[in-house]
């Protein structure tokens, strides 16, 4: 770990990482409901993605605030109750998702057999049931007495039937029925296989009799009025309740490997919720491997976005003497000419006090495209412990805007440097900071050179950089080579750069890129006047501050 960073104390609480798991298993488990029936009513691809992120994000943010309550700070300890908690959620996601598919079905099947109008009733009610059964192949007396035909269907095996057929009219209907299906034939007459035992009777008299209705009534009035068979019957559909799938494991993997053989997600429909009639009604259901992917990236999605959020919050910085998140200063008064990433961590992991070398500049006297700096400090309340985050502020050619990101984050300055940089923007100095004897020491010595450069008429004729930034007659190792252009030598500017600092190739170019720019800080006048004579001994141009 590197000191010179902010660490973190790994405190929390039991008591915390308990109600963020169940911040998880229970907000994320009522959330998940509102987000599966939002999928089912708005069947949607677009709609279903941002609602998985809605979902996630809203999870995450509830967790985020409940770190911020009860003051986690420990990354392992909210990783595990994350995870933890996510793994219930999506447990009880699915038992959702499984119970909506149930009464989906359900509804389907209600709304199939409640429509009278229906093809299936239709033709029941148009056709006879002696054709629409077919018992006019089986029981035709043109040909074949009744006695005949009754001993023929009940005496021949369904199997032995049908394979002797196929071999002598050359057909395969035999392929057209399962291995299940087959094994069950060898047992079966052709009455019971075609189900005449419980259509016309069990017996020969019972069977003669009701062939006579069926030869008269329609195929629906036989089944329904004169048979009194239940319409719903042939329908009847069990829907488990929620804690009966949320109590049996197998159950619920069964249904989902189920669901994932018949498919639920229809192309045509782009959505991933359940959708039973896709069953029914349409070709191009995705179904096995496909489904298996789309459910393994959205369960990625809603998890890594639910962690990440909070996650956050556990790395930002708290201070401990004042038993709170820190409290941060507003990066916009704290701007710098900008500076490569190498360069920036390069001075001030040196040393914060080279602050004091940068170049103040306000961000509306930057030129456009040129990147600048921006330094923030989370704090305690009186400043005495503080810590510097530094930003680079690019310019966005499509957006037109400035964007940021962090270049360091969490580095550890003392009171003093936060007294150099309110003094150096002209702030008001917050009162511990100035009762600080290292700031005191300091702001001591930048009186004394201004004062000095004040009675030195020579002096005044030179720009200031700000009021705290030393000159080039300062004393040794306050001095800057400043890098003005390359001149068009950006190959040879990089070879001395890369000698004169230390810095690797790909942060030597970065460098020379960004000019002008500070190469060197906090150097003799005697090694800064070496840099610079290197660099006007290649046809760079660079000065001394």
């Amino acid at each position: 770990m590197n000191e010179k960073y902010y660490q973190s104390s790994n405190k929390f609480s039991w008591k915390g990482i308990v109600v963020m798991l169940l911040t998880y298993l229970v907000v994320g488990t009522g959330l998940s409901w509102i987000y599966l029936w939002i999928n089912r009513v708005c069947p949607s691809i677009y709609l279903c993605v941002f609602a998985a992120v809605g979902l996630a994000a809203a999870v995450g943010f509830i967790a985020r605030l409940v770190i911020k309550i009860f003051k986690l700070r420990s990354v392992m300890a909210v990783l595990i109750g994350a995870i933890v908690g996510l793994a219930g959620m999506h447990y009880l996601k699915w038992a959702i998702y499984d119970y909506y598919d149930y009464v989906q079905i359900d509804e389907q099947i209600a709304e199939y057999i409640d429509d009278d109008d229906y093809e299936l009733y239709a033709n029941m009610k148009k056709e006879k049931a002696y054709t629409y059964f077919e018992m006019d192949y089986d029981f035709d007396e043109s040909e074949y007495t009744f006695d005949e035909n009754w001993q023929f269907v009940t005496e021949t095996n369904a199997y032995d039937y049908y394979s002797y057929y196929d071999q002598m009219a050359g057909t395969e209907y035999l392929k057209e029925y399962s291995a299940t299906e087959q094994a069950q034939m060898k047992t079966q007459t052709l009455y019971e296989f075609f189900s005449y035992d419980t259509l016309l009777g069990e017996t020969k008299e019972e069977c003669q009799k009701n062939l006579a209705k069926a030869r008269e009534m329609t195929a629906y009035e036989y089944y329904y009025d004169y048979l009194g068979n239940d319409k719903n019957e042939a329908y009847e559909f069990e829907v488990p309740s929620f804690m009966d799938i949320v109590t049996d494991p197998g159950l619920l993997w069964s249904d989902i490997k189920d669901i994932a053989e018949e498919g639920r997600w229809s192309m045509s429909s782009s959505s991933s919720s359940s959708s039973s009639s896709s069953t029914y009604t349409n070709n191009e259901v995705v179904k096995g491997g496909m489904l298996w992917f789309i459910w393994i990236m959205e369960f990625l999605l809603i998890s890594i976005t639910a962690i990440a959020i909070p996650i956050g919050k556990v790395k930002e910085i708290f201070i401990e003497k004042d038993d709170k998140w820190a409290n941060t200063y507003d990066g916009n008064r704290f701007t710098f000419v900008g500076m490569s990433k190498a360069q920036v961590k390069a001075m001030l992991e040196q040393t914060p006090d080279n602050i004091a070398n940068m170049m103040i500049v306000r961000p509306q006297d930057v030129p456009r495209g040129r990147p600048y700096l921006k330094m923030t400090l989370s704090h305690s309340d009186d400043f005495t412990e503080s810590y510097l985050n530094v930003l680079t502020m690019s310019y966005n050619a499509k957006s037109r805007n400035y964007v940021s990101s962090n270049m360091l984050k969490g580095l550890k300055i003392r009171p003093k440097h936060v007294g150099m940089l309110f003094t150096m923007f002209g702030l008001s100095v917050p009162s511990a900071v100035a009762a600080d004897q290292e700031f005191i020491e300091w702001d001591r010595h930048r009186l004394a050179q201004v004062q000095a450069m004040m009675g030195n008429p020579a002096s005044q004729a030179q720009p200031m950089m700000n009021v705290s930034a030393p000159q080039t007659n300062t004393p040794s190792g306050s001095n800057s080579v400043y890098l003005l252009s390359d001149n068009g030598n950006t190959v040879e500017t990089i070879r001395e750069v890369r000698e004169a600092t230390g810095l690797g190739l790909k942060e030597a170019k970065e460098l020379v890129e960004s000019a002008p720019t500070t190469i060197k800080a906090g150097i003799s006048m005697e090694e800064a006047q070496r840099i610079q004579a290197r660099l006007d001994s290649v046809g760079a141009s660079s000065d001394i501050r």
